[in-house]
């Protein structure tokens, strides 16, 4: 039986295929990795440079078909190396800052109605609700630990004045007390007692 030229180029890759998922093909790969580390990493980047557009379609596509698969890869790999992350942004944003600007810029112009959806949304989140209240704190002159204060708000069943069940009673609003001079947090008091201390 004579094969075409296909046939045996197909013939040839399952063959190869078939070799390098074996025990033997693995060891003899990881090993000629080991030992051709410097001049592998030399013909990739060569091979980038002379393929940039090739490989930017194609990294394209391959994102848009698996975009589940890429965003779980791209949380693992961010959640296992996030201070290098962070460092890399930070130094990228310091080097770049016209082109983020402008990016920023386009993004904000071309996502007005998603930006002011998500802007609602995230309100009515617990995230959302702890980050405006802490801003109205910070606006009245509140210098503390925040996020202590705001537990201390969310956990307080009582006024710490008059004992009265800030829950149930209507008119008492739960309100959280400082110094107005030091902007250090005293107590969370229901609104009247509030007024009554100022």
């Amino acid at each position: 039986m004579v094969l075409t030229l296909e046939e045996k180029k197909e013939r040839r890759r399952l063959a190869t295929k078939k070799y390098r998922e074996s025990k033997k093909g693995k060891e003899k790969i990881k090993k000629y990795k080991e030992d051709n580390k410097e001049k592998l990493k030399e013909d990739a980047k060569i091979y980038y440079q002379n393929n940039i557009e090739k490989i930017s379609v194609k990294t394209q596509i391959y994102r848009e078909n698996n975009r589940e698969k890429e965003k779980k890869r791209s949380r693992t790999y961010y959640n296992t190396n996030r201070e290098k992350e962070i460092e890399r942004r930070r130094k990228y944003i310091e080097n770049n800052r016209e082109k983020v600007k402008e990016r920023e810029r386009k993004y904000r112009e071309n996502n007005k109605e998603k930006i002011t959806n998500y802007a609602k949304y995230y309100q009515t989140t617990d995230g959302g609700k702890k980050s405006i209240t802490i801003n109205g704190w910070k606006s009245y002159g509140l210098i503390d630990d925040y996020d202590k204060v705001y537990e201390r708000y969310e956990y307080t069943l009582f006024c710490d004045e008059c004992r009265c069940d800030l829950d149930q009673c209507t008119k008492s609003v739960k309100s959280m007390d400082h110094d107005h001079i030091t902007g250090l947090f005293r107590n969370i008091l229901c609104r009247s007692c509030n007024v009554k201390r100022r």
